[in-house]
């Protein structure tokens, strides 16, 4: 069974942990070498630091934390995903859309939600497309998504 909850600064440590384990193992998709990810994915006190500008959840499967989100509020109807993440081995099993699912959830009054992905991850551009999101734009460097949700 899988969890969404929100984190604790005192989780730093593991979701920096889960996040090395997620970021580093794109170089096997194509992510240009050596493996790393997105600014601060392997410092607890960059995830720690998150607390203060993002709202911040460990995703957990049986009680064991598996990865996690990182979403910022962009007014008072929409937010974008910093950033989500989940293991290698928790990966294609359909917990992703789970996780994405929970997520928009816990934001009913959310009605468009924003993430970017790199130009060479297809995995996750993939995803997010499955998810519901339309590509908006496309940069060298990024690739823009957004979903908006229908009003009540």
């Amino acid at each position: 069974m899988i969890s969404v909850e929100r984190a604790e600064p005192t989780d730093a440590h593991v979701l920096s942990a889960t996040s090395v384990l997620a970021f580093e193992d794109d170089v096997n998709y194509g992510a240009p070498p050596p493996p790393g990810g997105p600014p601060g994915y392997d410092s607890p006190d960059w995830h720690e630091q998150a607390f203060r500008w993002g709202h911040v959840y460990r995703i957990a499967e049986d009680g064991v934390v598996v990865g996690g989100a990182i979403l910022i509020p962009r007014g008072a109807d929409a937010m974008e995903l910093g950033r989500v993440w989940l293991v290698p081995e928790a990966q294609g099993r359909g917990l992703g859309r789970q996780v994405m699912t929970r997520l928009e959830e816990l934001y009913p009054a959310v009605r468009r939600w924003g993430l970017e992905t790199p130009p060479w991850n297809w995995r996750t551009q993939a995803f997010y497309a499955a998810c519901g999101y339309t590509e908006v734009r496309r940069t060298a460097d990024d690739v823009f998504f957004a979903k908006e949700i229908p009003g009540a």
